[in-house]
């Protein structure tokens, strides 16, 4: 088990991105056999993934079970996904199945992976009652908003919900990293999707107001619940008032409403008033949006001297719009997410560079075998 963490942590062995090149590319059986020969976890994802796609389950369980034998969660995570998509649901939720809070497993970890696999079973009420206490994990708490969506039980999960969003609305500053600070948000979104999006917005619009932000500010996912009811007004005077997390979302309401100059005018009115460089950065990608490349490029010209963060140019390198192709711009290889080791680069990605011994982490221990029953 630690080997495989230290695989994950120091990108040992064939780097994630180099095995979705070698997938890609016609390579599964290389996948494979790194996997099996080497233990080469990122190999035995990428592996798993094509043989779950060709409808190969049980090479796909073969693959990744000494892996699960480890106990290891993401090992057993794939392998409870693999299960369900063979049909073994029973074997899926053994296997998923939390050990409890003896061990030196991270329990809501485990209680969120087992709650998955039930709501894949049709078992939503049980996987409700798996997180329920654990809500206090903001893991388990974001579990229990995404896994319960159109599964019929929104009351219930309001009913779970409703008194930690209290409890944080009454101490917003004890809430820490650790806190219910991100329940604001959670509550809202289930308001939104139970069909009462006029409450979700007057109750989150009074909890931005107040300032209940947590460590991180919930007004950005107040502004999209605005964009996505039409509230283009709200929006502005939200805008207007907390600029760096809702002018983004304004502009793109704008733009998607078909008023893409009414969103071009105001970032240049934010410019013009001093504004800092990143209004600078959104009206560029704007113009790139709208076929303006040209104008873009000369909205941005006059940070590309600067030095620091108001350079658009480094920004650009890190994803912006003028490396991408619609500039014509020099995709570079790792920045941009290229081909770097690819055969349109020239770079030896083949079988036997996949297999070969100068890619070969350090070996797995061994397995400590946990069985679901399946082989």
């Amino acid at each position: 088990m630690d080997d495989l963490q230290w695989q994950v942590a120091n990108l040992g062995g064939v780097l994630p991105r180099i095995v979705d090149e070698v997938l890609d590319g016609g390579g599964l059986e290389a996948l494979v056999g790194a996997a099996e020969e080497r233990g080469d976890w990122f190999c035995a994802e990428g592996a798993v993934r094509g043989l779950c796609a060709a409808g190969e389950f049980g090479r796909a369980w073969a693959v990744v079970e000494p892996f699960v034998g480890t106990g290891w969660r993401p090992a057993v995570r794939v392998g409870a996904d693999v299960l369900v998509r063979w049909g073994r649901i029973e074997q899926a939720l053994e296997l998923s199945r939390p050990a409890g809070s003896g061990g030196t497993e991270d329990v809501a970890a485990a209680a969120r992976d087992h709650a998955e696999v039930l709501v894949r079973a049709g078992r939503a009420d049980e996987a409700v009652d798996v997180l329920a206490p654990h809500l206090r994990d903001r893991r388990v708490l974001g579990a229990l908003v995404e896994l319960t969506e159109g599964q019929g039980c929104d009351e219930r999960v309001l009913e779970l919900l409703a008194p930690l969003a209290e409890e944080f609305r009454r101490s917003p500053g004890r809430g820490g990293g650790g806190g219910p600070w991100e329940v604001l948000s959670g509550q809202a979104r289930v308001l939104e999707r139970s069909g009462r999006a006029d409450e979700a917005i007057r109750q989150f619009g009074a909890d931005v107001a107040a300032r209940r932000y947590g460590p991180l500010n919930n007004v950005e996912s107040y502004a999209e619940l605005l964009a996505r009811h039409g509230r283009i007004e709200e929006l502005r005077s939200l805008a207007d008032t907390e600029s760096h997390a809702a002018v983004p979302v304004y502009v793109r309401a704008l733009e998607d409403a078909g008023r893409a100059g009414e969103a071009e005018a105001y970032l240049r009115g934010l410019i013009a008033a001093g504004k800092p460089g990143w209004c600078k950065s959104m009206l560029m990608e704007l113009l790139f949006r709208q076929g303006r490349p040209a104008d873009g490029i000369e909205a941005a010209a006059g940070t590309f001297d600067d030095l620091y963060d108001d350079n658009l140019l480094m920004g650009a390198e890190a994803g912006g719009p003028l490396m991408g192709a619609e500039a014509g711009g020099p995709l570079m290889g790792a920045e941009a997410g290229g081909p770097l080791m690819g055969a349109e680069a020239g770079g030896p990605l083949t079988t036997s560079w996949v297999l070969s011994p100068s890619w070969r982490p350090r070996p797995p221990a061994s397995p400590r075998r946990r069985s679901a029953g399946a082989r």
